[in-house]
Parts: structure tokens; sequence; C-alpha cells
């Protein structure tokens, strides 16, 4: 078996052999269709970066609900990715594919909005007062200073 070039690497499983090649971004049809909308999105074409949500909204809900468990939230954090990819498409560097760097803005949201909740939650409610005596009322309805439960 002749070796494969420098940077790439065979492993043999059984009687099958893979072929792997060391380029993590090889080119495929996606990637450069995702690319052109990107162009054509970044010389004023909106109507390309239509084409970027509808290709990849529905994918990116499923993943945002998953990690939110909240429908609202999910979308809002899908409004917001697709808003930051908008407003810095000339700082995305292709390295990688236009869906790994939604990916990776939405996953940034998500954790964000997880923080965020976590933090309110560890605050005291709103609806906590101090009674006359310095000691906390939990039900602070309009007899809760009374203490009247009637």
């Amino acid at each position: 078996m002749p070796k494969p070039p420098v940077g790439d690497s065979e492993m043999e499983v059984g009687s099958l052999t893979a072929r792997h090649t060391a380029a993590p971004y090889a080119d495929t049809p996606q990637r450069a269709a995702d690319f052109a909308l990107l162009d054509r999105c970044a010389a004023g074409d909106l109507s390309a970066f239509d084409e970027l949500v509808a290709r990849y909204q529905r994918e990116l809900y499923g993943f945002a609900y998953r990690m939110l468990l909240n429908a609202e939230e999910a979308r809002d954090a899908v409004q917001d990715t697709l808003v930051n990819a908008f407003r810095h498409l000339h700082t995305f560097r292709r390295e990688a594919s236009v869906r790994t760097w939604l990916f990776r803005i939405l996953t940034n949201q998500s954790v964000d909005r997880l923080r965020t909740r976590q933090r309110e939650h560890m605050q005291p409610p709103p609806e906590v007062a101090v009674g006359d005596h310095g000691n906390r009322i939990i039900d602070a309805g309009p007899n809760a200073a009374t203490g009247d439960k009637t």
C-alpha cells in the first residue's frame, strides 16, 4: 500500500480503509454557497441574508430551545444571534463554516442568558417587604403590613 501524502492519514478497520485528509475545512458545496451568500450580503444584497436565515433558523431554534428550555427565550436568542451575525459579517474570517459561526454566536447568546437567569434567581424576589419590626413579610398583599390573614 503506498504511503499517504504528508498531512493525510489512513486507518484500517477490518477490511475497510478510511482516509482522512488534513484539510479540516475542505470546501463543500454548502460552504461555498454560504460564502457566496455572505459576499452578496456584504455587497448590499439583503435578500442573501434572508436566504441564510431561511437555511439555518429552524436548526438554530432547535439548538437554542434545547439549551434554554424556554420557547420565547429560544426565539429571542436566535433573533439576537442573527442580528449579531449581520452586524459582524465583516469580522467573519471564513476559517469555519457559516453554520459553525452561527452556532458559536448562538451558544454564547444562550450561555449569557443562562447566566442572567441564574443571577436573577439568586436575588430576592421583588415582592419581599419588611414589616414594622424588621421582619420579612413574604406575602406583600393588601393586608400584609397588619398581619391580617383574612
